[in-house]
């Protein structure tokens, strides 16, 4: 049987909904009724019943159709189908990873046009308490309400009703602002002397030394190394795609940079590179190879270290020599704010960093030392005794 509804709106004008029940889709083994709305006319919707039958029983049922039960997680799956074609990988695995930790749990196997804007507060009440990227949660939920609406799923997003409370802080583990120094990070690479392997402390050192991204360390080649004017040059970004590792394009367009180095840092990586040839020269896949960071797998072949290596490696360090938890990011966040402190312009360090907006640096790398936020109050007395 077919239908139009009348429905008005809050604003006073009146638009249509068409309505038939398709029968039984063979591919769900659920009943199933084909709804599409927003007709500004009574004729249009009329128009638009008609060739919508038409369609269906020229066509039939289709095996990828969105039925309008359907629960979040189908809707997701569908909709992350064509999103990861539209991003980096990184953006896609990072994408999945939040999904798969924090939103499918939460709303997965809820009917997506049961959900109400009191249970979208109430999770993001509790993501706001414990985590830093609660407003990135809240806004690819929204994503999927988007979604279904525009598949004509839904007629309201619930999640766009949702308060999000800026002010609230992170409930969890929260580094100390006084361990992003320098005195820790000279205690890092002091450690990392001991390695056995001449390998694992030069990758140390440029982390410590570049504030560039773990990724874009591991996917440096010999080439990237300009020794005469004491540089290197970031054009790649190693990450871990779905069970492989992937050599892709840095996080933005700002990212590929040329980040200039002291001359014990490039000694050191002089150093490195005729060790590595030593080692190396002798494997049949050696001219092939033009790698900074290394391993040989089981046939010798040498191939690319993995996007973990250098965790474990800081791991190794923290454990053996008692020190203050880092992250390889966090050597990121400490070279910057090293370079901040140091009264560096925020234009340099931000495109040493490659981000792609000032803002980001300053927003996200700074902080106040409690013996700086002293000297402030020093200071300013100074000028007015």
């Amino acid at each position: 049987m077919a239908s139009i509804i009348p429905y008005q709106a809050k604003n006073g004008k009146t638009t249509y909904t068409i309505k038939f029940y398709k029968g039984v889709n063979p591919y769900t083994n659920k009943k199933e009724n084909y709804i599409k709305r927003g007709f500004k006319t009574k004729k249009e919707a009329e128009l638009a019943l008609a060739k919508a039958q038409i369609d269906f029983a020229e066509k039939g049922f289709q095996s990828n159709e969105i039925i309008e039960d359907d629960i979040f997680l189908n809707i997701y799956k569908v909709w992350f189908s064509s999103y990861q074609n539209t991003v980096k990988i990184t953006t896609s695995i990072e994408t999945e990873r939040l999904f798969k930790n924090h939103i499918l749990p939460k709303f997965g196997t809820k009917k997506i046009n049961a959900i109400k804007p009191i249970f979208c507060q109430q999770i993001v009440n509790e993501w706001v308490g414990c985590y830093v990227h609660a407003k990135k949660l809240k806004q690819y939920t929204q994503k999927i309400f988007e979604y279904a609406i525009d598949m004509e799923i839904l007629e309201k997003n619930p999640m766009a009703r949702v308060k999000f409370n800026k002010h609230c802080k992170k409930m969890g583990k929260q580094k100390i602002a006084e361990n992003y120094n320098a005195e820790i990070l000279k205690q890092y690479l002091d450690s990392a002397k001991h390695f056995t392997n001449y390998q694992d402390f030069v990758l140390i050192h440029l982390l410590a030394f570049t504030g560039a991204r773990k990724g874009e360390i591991l996917a440096l080649n010999w080439d990237n190394i300009n020794f005469n004017d004491g540089s290197i040059r970031i054009v790649n970004n190693l990450v871990r795609g779905k069970g492989e590792i992937v050599l892709t394009t840095p996080k933005t367009d700002t990212s590929i940079r040329k980040i200039y180095l002291d001359d014990e840092t490039m000694a050191i990586l002089k150093k490195w590179k005729q060790l590595q040839h030593n080692t190396h020269s002798q494997l049949k896949a050696f001219k092939k190879a033009h790698l900074v960071f290394s391993r040989i797998d089981d046939n010798g072949n040498i191939v690319f270290s993995s996007p973990e290596y250098p965790n474990r490696l800081i791991n190794t360090l923290i454990q053996k020599y008692n020190l203050p938890k880092l992250t390889p990011h966090d050597f990121r966040y400490i070279h910057a704010s090293i370079l901040l402190e140091q009264k560096v312009k925020p234009k340099a360090v931000s495109e040493r960093l490659g981000h792609s907006d000032i803002q980001t640096t300053l927003g996200i790398y700074t902080h106040i030392p409690n013996k700086q936020a002293k000297n402030v109050a020093t200071d300013f007395f100074k000028l007015l005794s």
